[in-house]
């Protein structure tokens, strides 16, 4: 966990890999107790409490929505469980760079893998 701004705040998504090196990251950004998460992670065992100690640290409470910038897993896996921790009324985008829309809610993840 690093705070790398007064109002962005990397956290690691456990996940080291030859491609990801020490791991893809989720950026907690805001200030105040209602912040907007950009990434999900994996979903990897620990990551939802390390998020869950740095916004208590920090006097946040809640996430009011997720931006997802691209769909590989160590992405977009933590949705469901982020989902589940922070109620259903969270917002979930991810990133949409063609046809000149940049942000869309997000679908069924399966379907963007399905043939």
């Amino acid at each position: 966990i690093e705070k790398l701004s007064g109002r962005v705040t990397r956290v690691l998504g456990r996940n080291p890999s030859p491609f990801s090196l020490t791991g893809t990251n989720l950026y907690l950004v805001g200030t105040g107790s209602s912040r907007i998460l950009v990434d999900a992670g994996e979903g990897k065992a620990g990551v939802l409490q390390d998020l869950i100690d740095v916004m208590a640290q920090q006097g946040c409470h809640h996430i009011s929505q997720v931006v997802i910038t691209h769909w590989h897993i160590d992405h977009l896996l933590g949705v469901p469980e982020l989902m589940d921790y922070f109620g259903s009324e969270m917002q979930v985008r991810k990133y949409m760079p063609s046809e000149g829309t940049s942000v869309g809610e997000v679908g069924n993840a399966e379907s963007e893998w399905s043939p």
